[in-house]
Order: structure tokens, then sequence, then C-alpha cells
């Protein structure tokens, strides 16, 4: 085999190892889907994008829709760690303004493309898993609210506690739009923080 001249630059691998390969193909898809939107990512666009081939996404992803539902997952995961100190309102308000951000780098075609090509039971999956990741830091933030004394020492039923994630993904998924901030405080003021405090017993149901 013959030896590289001197002073010639090194072969360069045909292949990368595979987590550096899927980094590069999630990081190009969610650049394609800023750059075009849900319908817009195409198989042929990615590979370009990360410099490898459409044999090589066909091997690991099924159809778009599974290849930027996995991009979304590893680079646009939901925030789920509550890191807030301060009253609850404010807490609360943090934590749903990080979903604002992330439904405003998704956009809402984005999730409604991926509910309408995935097949039923990943959708529905897809769903349930993002609603059930953003009870155990509601909880967290309601707990330690109950402890500061700002809400009732009652235990609030999951209905409820879900129920701000509810609406906003109503606004999200059904409505096509991302709330504004200010409607989020609205959200906050005169509908879960009223039903906190009300299961929590921190207020009571006026007397008939």
């Amino acid at each position: 085999m013959p030896k590289e001249a001197k002073g010639d630059p090194p072969a360069q691998p045909t292949r990368r190892r595979d987590e550096v390969l899927l980094r590069a193909i999630f990081d190009a898809t969610i650049a394609e889907l800023q750059d075009a939107g849900f319908h817009g990512v195409t198989f042929e666009g990615v590979a370009r994008r990360a410099q490898t081939s459409k044999p090589v996404l066909y091997r690991r992803f099924q159809s778009r829709a599974e290849l930027v539902a996995a991009a979304i997952d590893a680079r646009l995961p939901l925030p789920t760690e509550p890191r807030y100190t301060g009253p609850l309102r404010e807490q609360l308000l943090e934590l749903f303004a990080l979903h604002e951000g992330r439904y405003q780098q998704l956009g809402a075609g984005v999730v409604r493309g991926l509910l309408a090509e995935l097949p039923q039971a990943h959708s529905t999956a897809m769903l349930a898993e993002g609603a059930e990741k953003m009870l155990p830091p509601l909880r967290a933030l309601i707990r330690s609210a109950s402890e500061r004394g700002e809400l009732g020492p009652e235990p609030i039923p999951e209905t409820v506690i879900a129920s701000a994630m509810s609406l906003l993904r109503y606004e999200f998924l059904t409505i096509g739009r991302v709330p504004e901030r200010s409607e989020i405080e609205t959200l906050l003021d005169l509908i879960y923080l009223p039903l906190l405090k009300l299961h929590s017993g921190a207020i009571a149901l006026a007397p008939e």
C-alpha cells in the first residue's frame, strides 16, 4: 500500500461514529424545520445539510415524521426542571414561558404535521408522553408553594394540576397559535391559580 507523500493532508474518514452522525442529522433536521417548515423537510435536504446520504437516513427512520420527531426529542426537549425561586405565580409564569419559547421555535405547523403523518399509535403516545413529562415539575412547584403557605394543605387532583398545560396545548395544537405572555398571565390569574387555591383549601367556596 503506497505511503502518503510527506506534507499531504491525512486521509479523511469515510464513516462517522453513530452518535456524531445522529447529532449532525438532528441538527440538520432542526435547521431544515426552521428554514422550510415541517412540509419543507425532505430526506434529501437533511442528508445534504448533514453531509450524509439518503440511504443512511432511510436505514434509521421510516418516514419524515419519525425523523422530525426524533430530532425534536433530542434537540428541543420539553423543559421539565423546576429550577426557579420566588412566588408560585412567577415560577409558573417562567415555566410556561419556556414552553412558549419552545413552541415559537417549532411553530404550530410542525407539531400538527407530525400528528397528521405519524401512525396513530405513535402520535397518541407522543402526546401522552408530553403531558406526563409536565406533571412532575408542576407537582414540585405546587408542593413547594404549599409548604410555604401559598396554597392550602389539601391534595390537589391531577386533573387540576394538568389543566393549565391542557389549555395551552389546546391553543397550540387545535387553534394553531402560540399564546402571548399576557394571555398566559390571564390564564394563571383567572383560571389556574384560583383552581389551585380552591382545591388546596386556601380559599373556600362562597356559601349559597
